[in-house]
């Protein structure tokens, strides 16, 4: 048999390609400041050897419905620590964390986003994003 380097080249970016996600809450949900919410990110389980460092929950304001680009701006952030994913029966490890938006952040579209920082195998460094808009909303009614 006959090993090709570029077939596995292929196979570990599929495999590092997979990524977190926001579970909770979905894309479009309406968020209320001041009041809690609870947002649920997860993990893969594509079998590979991981070492969580961190993550950090932030949120940015779509003025007019243009969202700043991730990769230079996060916007507000809403938690920064420890990311302790946990297997929930069959499904993807995941954790939830309990966050509150300001008062003070501007009403409408938002981009919710999950920046994770990994080390992948003996320590190749990760950084994962992933996003979704929501709506967010005054608890002032």
């Amino acid at each position: 048999m006959k090993f090709s380097p570029f077939l596995a080249l292929a196979l570990a970016g599929v495999s590092v390609a997979q990524s977190i996600g926001i579970r909770k809450p979905r894309p479009g949900a309406s968020l209320d400041r001041g009041t809690p919410v609870p947002i649920t990110i997860q993990t893969p389980t594509d079998g590979l050897k991981l070492r969580e460092v961190s993550l950090v929950i932030s949120m940015a304001s779509c003025p007019d419905g243009k969202c700043p680009n991730a990769g230079d701006n996060i916007g507000m952030i809403l938690y920064a620590g420890p990311f302790n994913p946990q297997a929930q029966g069959t499904g993807p490890p995941q954790e939830t964390f309990n966050i509150t938006i300001p008062n003070d952040f501007p009403t409408g579209a938002a981009e919710l986003l999950a920046t994770h920082f990994l080390l992948v195998g003996d320590g190749s460094p990760r950084v994962q994003i992933s996003g979704e808009i929501v709506y967010v909303e005054s608890s002032d009614y």
